[in-house]
């Protein structure tokens, strides 16, 4: 279905002023133009291969003499990593480089399910069992001050390697974190296994040559994973890991390649998160991710192969498993509509999977435009995470009623909670009491654009010129370009009817353009109509012939306010919730029998509607308010009017004649039309 997102268009200026400068078309000047604020327009054009020096990183040097010492003197020294991607790319590379040093070195990954993230006690103590002299972590350890006491108690040294943002007191070891207080290196945003890989070069007395040579692309697909700004060293480290990712020596990620890419597809930003690191994380989810090291670490041919093919198993199920909970949320939401209307989205099922409820957040928010915490129920407790949306920090919003939880932590896009399960509706109203609070309008999920063009600017060159500012991720993401006013004409169905092919035009440029994985059934509606359209530009090849495929990422009737759109949809959860109107409000939603009249014999002429309401809104947007609409359906549904089978709203077989004003939204906006 197709859900409006807001849009942000960049009103970036003078990029005639920078297509004179570099010599660049107009659509590479207009990205420039609106980026050089955030990453800066020099930046942008650069292809600089420098990176920062190891040793600016605050104790460095003492890390590297402390590893060393351990080394020469034959210690038994085991890395600790984690079981994301970043964590696994982090272990692997340090471990490897141990290991050819020729040092007494192991690795320990811990358990997604059993253990949680970073050092734990139970494994301290079973390192200390097994003879542990010296634990390196990578990707974590910033926060373990007290299992690095208990290590130390135990006769184990710590050195610890991370990325994420200290507490206030500092383990009591050597610390290499560039977000520590008194860390003076330029550039902090880097990921674990860019902390690790400058680790390996400091080992190596500070030069970079061998860990590029062994380990770039491995911080490349890190880098991308963790979804770090590709600004600065991290935007030359992926750009020189994905130049040799192709030609890598890496056994493990060569099969993870093969097996999730096309001989001929290009190994880009977007290739490395859609298809390989999903696989690596496939590991830590559904099992073990020292399946996933053991993968980026050995040297036989063959056993790659079988672990490969194992872990893209294990991705599959991971897919299945996703489905079947975005199922069962969906029915959920059926059942209770009131879960929709809320503010933050708070769902709780029994017995869902851990490992992928992160996931699942992530895609009711995309689902909702909302933030969302997906929990699972375990035994009278309740285990999840969420996701939110700039502006709103779920953080801040866990904070606020934190004495309900036995654990949460997190950033203000990123949650984990752990509470009682009889606590769960308590934490659903008290984190929607907060939004209310402290939002008059909720902060709205949105899609970003560089610019708006026309049509006779899409061509070949200009299109190639694009590729200036790869790779593209956090904080450069892919150009994306605003078409308005275009006419929608010819559909046709592509790729087994998944896909569709439109034909669009301003009057004076006629172009073709796909939407991948919607329906023609999906975009019936437009056909004859204006639009606007949010659009990425591609280079296909296609039997040696290269063109320019428009790839539309978003659609909508021309000229949607979106701030006034947006406001409506809040406006009509809020009747939902029963919350006060102003009487100029209830005047504003309340319908007209003849606009009730007109939806009802649209669906009945249609013979049921299958898509979102916003697209229904499409051919009512001259007539009606979204939020009107909204009131519409729901009077119609309360009414048994209109029913909703299989995402399709549809009318019942059998219709017992309904007073549609006496149904109970309809009654609740009438009784502030007294007032």
């Amino acid at each position: 279905m197709l859900r409006f997102k807001k849009w942000k268009i960049s009103q970036g200026k003078d990029f005639s002023l920078i297509s004179q400068k570099y010599s660049v078309c107009s659509l590479a000047a207009k990205v420039a133009a609106a980026r050089k604020n955030t990453i800066g327009e020099k930046e942008l054009f650069s292809t600089s291969d420098s990176i920062y020096s190891p040793f600016e990183l605050k104790d460095m040097d003492r890390a590297a003499e402390k590893i060393n010492d351990a080394v020469d003197n034959g210690f038994k020294i085991t890395v600790y990593g984690d079981y994301d991607t970043d964590g696994v790319t982090a272990t692997v590379i340090l471990y490897s480089y141990l290991e050819a040093m020729g040092a007494d070195v192991s690795f320990y990954i811990p358990d997604r399910e059993k253990e949680g993230y970073g050092l734990n006690a139970d494994a301290v103590k079973k390192l200390a069992d097994e003879g542990c002299q010296l634990i390196i972590t990578v990707d974590n350890g910033i926060a373990a001050v007290e299992e690095i006491k208990l290590a130390k108690s135990l006769g184990i040294e710590v050195v610890v390697t991370d990325h994420h943002k200290p507490q206030a007191n500092l383990p009591d070891c050597i610390v290499v974190d560039p977000h520590r207080a008194d860390c003076q290196s330029k550039f902090k945003d880097i990921c674990g296994a860019f902390v690790a890989f400058k680790l390996v070069a400091a080992l190596d007395g500070g030069d970079y040559n061998g860990a590029f040579e062994q380990y770039a692309e491995l911080v490349a697909v890190a880098t991308i994973a963790d979804v770090v700004p590709l600004v600065s060293e991290n935007r030359t480290i992926v750009r020189l890991g994905l130049e040799k990712m192709r030609e890598t020596s890496n056994l493990g990620l060569l099969s993870l390649i093969d097996a999730s890419l096309s001989p001929d597809a290009e190994i880009n930003s977007n290739a490395v998160t859609y298809s390989i690191v999903p696989r690596i994380n496939a590991a830590g989810r559904m099992g073990s991710a020292r399946r996933a090291a053991e993968l980026l670490i050995c040297d036989d041919e063959q056993y790659a192969a079988e672990l490969c093919e194992e872990i893209c198993a294990e991705n599959n199920r991971r897919k299945e498993i996703e489905n079947d909970i975005l199922e069962q949320i969906e029915v959920k939401f059926q059942k209770e509509p009131s879960l929709l209307s809320d503010r933050v989205i708070v769902v709780c099922g029994d017995g869902w999977h851990h490992g992928v409820l992160g996931i699942v957040a992530s895609k009711v928010v995309e689902m909702t435009g909302k933030p969302a915490l997906v929990l699972s129920n375990d035994g009278g407790s309740a285990t999840g995470s969420g996701r939110s949306v700039e502006g709103f920090s779920l953080f801040d919003a866990l904070c606020s009623c934190g004495d309900v939880f036995t654990k949460f932590g997190g950033h203000s896009l990123a949650v984990g909670v752990t509470l009682d399960s009889d606590k769960v509706s308590l934490f659903r109203r008290l984190i929607n009491d907060y939004a209310r609070d402290k939002f008059l309008y909720m902060p709205e999920s949105f899609i970003s654009a560089d610019a708006v063009i026309s049509p006779s600017e899409i061509t070949l060159a200009a299109v190639k010129e694009l590729s200036l500012f790869e790779p593209f991720g956090k904080d450069n993401p892919s150009p994306t370009f605003a078409l308005l006013d275009q006419s929608v004409q010819k559909l046709s169905a592509i790729g087994n009817a998944k896909h569709t092919r439109f034909s669009l035009s301003d009057g004076k440029t006629q172009y073709t353009a796909l939407y991948f994985g919607k329906s023609v059934d999906e975009f019936k509606l437009l056909e004859g109509r204006q639009a606007d359209l949010l659009v990425r530009l591609k280079v296909n090849v296609y039997a040696g012939q290269q063109s320019v495929t428009v790839q539309v990422v978003s659609i909508r009737p021309s000229a949607v306010d979106d701030d006034l759109f947006f406001k409506e949809k809040q406006l009509f959860d809020a009747v939902m919730r029963k919350e006060p109107l102003s009487k100029a409000q209830a005047e504003h939603i309340m319908p007209t029998r003849e606009q009730a009249a007109e939806v009802y014999r649209f669906i009945k002429q249609v013979g049921g509607f299958g898509d979102s309401e916003d697209m229904l809104w499409f051919i009512f947007s001259e007539k009606m308010s979204r939020a009107k609409l909204s009131v519409i359906l729901k009077a119609f549904e309360q009414a048994n009017l209109l029913e909703t089978v299989n995402g399709c709203l549809t009318l019942p077989a059998a219709q017992d004649k309904k007073d549609l004003f006496g149904c109970d939204i309809l009654k609740f906006i009438s009784g502030y039309l007294q007032k």
